[in-house]
């Protein structure tokens, strides 16, 4: 009986060390994976030629950043960045990314302006100094030199209006309320219809910070993390693979209505939050492949990715031009098609601009803001 005991803890001793041992090579396969997938973007992205020769080290720099970023779950939004310093990325400890502003002190004569949007207002693809708060900063400071103005990049990779909107808020709790405030939408208040956007976005983190306050929620979430885990879940895929997803089908009219609903929503409470605090919105549809009129070879590449999509985004884009509510609110503007004129490649993906594109957007935004200023009180 005692060598059987003790023949049972052999095996199960190296069983265990077996499984450790197994776990550490999957996890060393699956990183040089996750590195080779990377590399793959930045080379695809690369030949998009949406940047010059010598941006090649930070393009490569900036997509080690932007994969190191960590978030954490949070009650309002459902989860927000955490602080982050690296050498093209930079987020400070309320979740903001880094916004170059000619002073870096606010006074009581400073125009606040608050950015709230996507990976696109975030900055994907563009330095700290290239984003489009940054660039808003920029465009106002050097054209209107007798005022002082002050941006904050509220941009949050993934977020929805609806998001923004908590974010807004929470942040009027916390901070001096702002003079102008920018929203920058459309992309992502469709993906987040898409069924497997929250459970591959969203869920993860939630589930994280519950495993946080249990033990045992600690022990499942390890098992279904584990690299083992990890890959007999891939092999299931594998062996039963999933039909090609049909976009046009899946983001139906009644889903595409109740989008254009969040979205009026969400303006109509911002206009009155607006009206009561005494700041300014702006609400910007924003562009994408799907938008731009004069196509490159690799923004055609982009546009055809995803089966139906560019029919989701034109029926979607349609109506919200012609909405009544949305045309009637404080400001809405289509800037959809601001990129029509422009023949060179902006897109690095189906959604996410150049620098070269940000430029573009953030003069269009300074302008209508410089308009503006006469009447802010």
């Amino acid at each position: 009986m005692k060598n059987k005991i003790q023949d049972f803890i052999v095996i199960t001793f190296i069983s265990f060390l077996l499984l450790i041992i197994l776990e550490i090579i999957l996890g060393l396969f699956f990183e040089n994976r996750k590195s080779r997938h990377q590399s793959n973007k930045v080379d695809r992205i690369l030949r998009s030629n949406s940047y010059s020769e010598k941006d090649t080290p930070f393009i490569k720099q900036f997509y080690i950043d932007y994969h190191k970023l960590t978030y954490e779950w949070d009650p309002f939004t459902k989860y927000k960045l955490k602080s982050y310093q690296g050498k093209t990325i930079n987020i400070n400890q309320q979740g903001n990314r880094k916004t170059i502003n000619k002073d870096s002190f606010i006074t009581d004569s400073t125009y606040t302006i608050y950015c709230f949007g996507g990976s696109t207002m975030f900055g994907d693809g563009a330095r700290d100094s290239m984003t489009i708060p940054s660039l808003i900063s920029k465009e106002l400071n050097e054209k209107v030199p007798a005022k002082k103005f002050y941006v904050t990049n509220y941009g949050v990779p993934a977020y929805s209006r609806s998001q923004e909107t908590a974010l807004l808020i929470e942040a009027l709790k916390k901070e001096k309320k702002p003079d102008i405030v920018i929203f920058y939408d459309g992309f992502n208040e469709v993906l987040l219809k898409f069924p497997n956007y929250s459970k591959n976005v969203q869920e993860p983190i939630k589930k994280s910070y519950e495993a946080i306050k249990n033990s045992k929620k600690q022990l499942k979430l390890a098992l279904k993390s584990s690299n083992i885990n990890t890959t007999i879940k891939k092999i299931q895929s594998k062996l039963t693979p999933a039909a090609e997803v049909n976009y046009s089908t899946v983001l139906n009219d009644s889903i595409l209505n109740e989008v254009i609903k969040n979205y009026r929503n969400n303006i109509k409470i911002i206009d009155a939050i607006g009206n009561q605090y005494d700041f300014k919105v702006f609400n910007y549809l924003q562009p994408s492949v799907y938008t731009k009129k004069h196509k490159t070879e690799y923004e055609n590449i982009q546009f055809n990715k995803q089966k139906g999509l560019n029919i989701v985004f034109k029926k979607l884009y349609q109506q919200m031009i012609s909405d009544s509510i949305l045309q009637n609110s404080n400001y809405f503007k289509d800037v959809s098609n601001c990129f029509n004129n422009n023949k060179e490649n902006i897109f690095i993906d189906n959604c996410h601009i150049s620098e070269y594109g940000n430029s573009i957007i953030s003069e269009i935004i300074a302008n209508d803001i410089i308009k503006s200023i006469d009447t802010i009180n």
